[in-house]
């Protein structure tokens, strides 16, 4: 059923108004702050937090830490987990030096504990290629709303809108590393609007400029949602005791399933949107055509790395 037209102002008002103050604060935190690294990669399993790989200069120091040896303190602070880590080095780059050593105190498998120094470095959340993402994100919604509040009766303005704002997110938001419950929210909402904008321009494409018979709607988002909910599962450290903990390659599994999941959806899409370009009878609508296929093409080379990038594993 068509929603009204004061209903859908007010929906658009609030998913852009919503967005845009997350998106803001977003950038804000991210220029003021920086990532705390310390060169190891871990692993997080029942016994606690694991070593997976070692830095080139320790490993070469100090062979004895090998995968599988257990981190439990920093300076003398217990750490549990992932998240224990991470807040611990956040504590300590906002009240030491830059390129100080922290003292990380490990246990080995047969229960003996050994303290080493371990150099945390500072690298900024903010890079050069975010001020032409930014640039692009603002671009498409703006796109988005001038087509949307131009033409509210155009076949597929409303949805080609929540397209516009989709990829908005997507090329905006970027998690600064904080782990706080701000950077938590960025980062997951970040990670969904990347699963839903492949069935979001699939669902497009099947109805505009002419709906395609044959194919229940709703369907093409069945994906999007078994995978946002295997995310949300794996990331709140639920999946564990199935074999699929929080650890560097088992987020990598996950990208490349996120990616393959988009390019699927959108080739299929764009073969459906091929088809049914020479039915845009309006210039509106071939415009909408061509912003709509573009934008996809450009989320999909957008896209952007989750933890193998700096996130909160």
């Amino acid at each position: 059923m068509a929603l009204p037209i004061r209903l859908k102002t007010m929906l658009v008002l609030a998913l852009f108004g919503v967005s845009l103050y997350l998106g803001v604060a977003n950038l804000v935190d991210r220029a003021d702050w920086q990532r705390v690294t310390d060169g190891f990669e871990w692993a997080e399993t029942q016994r606690g937090l694991e070593i997976q790989s070692t830095p080139v200069d320790l490993s070469q120091g100090h062979p004895e830490l090998t995968p599988g040896t257990l981190l439990v303190r920093v300076n003398e602070i217990p750490v549990g987990g992932l998240d224990d880590l991470t807040e611990v080095r956040e504590f300590l780059a906002e009240n030491l030096a830059p390129e100080t050593s922290a003292e990380y105190v490990f246990q080995d498998r047969t229960g003996q504990e050994t303290a080493y120094p371990v150099t945390l470095s500072l690298q900024a959340a903010f890079a050069a290629i975010d001020f032409f993402l930014v640039a692009l994100a603002f671009g498409f919604v703006s796109v988005g709303l001038f087509i949307l509040l131009r033409n509210w009766n155009a076949a597929g303005a409303f949805h080609f809108f929540l397209i516009c704002l989709v990829a908005f997110i997507i090329f905006l938001f970027r998690h600064s590393g904080r782990a706080d419950v701000f950077d938590v929210i960025i980062f997951v909402v970040d990670v969904l609007a990347f699963l839903a904008l492949p069935p979001l321009f699939l669902h497009f494409c099947l109805k505009f400029p002419r709906r395609v018979s044959g194919i229940h709607k709703g369907l093409v988002y069945v994906p999007a949602v078994a995978l946002s909910a295997l995310f949300l599962l794996w990331f709140a450290g639920l999946m564990q005791p199935v074999g699929f903990p929080r650890t560097p390659q088992a987020d990598l599994v996950q990208q490349t399933v996120h990616l393959l999941h988009f390019v699927v959806l959108f080739v299929v899409g764009a073969l459906v949107l091929i088809q049914s370009g020479r039915f845009a009878a309006t210039s509106i609508a071939r415009q909408q055509m061509k912003w709509i296929s573009g934008g996809a093409g450009q989320g999909c080379t957008g896209w952007k790395p989750g933890p193998a990038g700096g996130s909160h594993v």
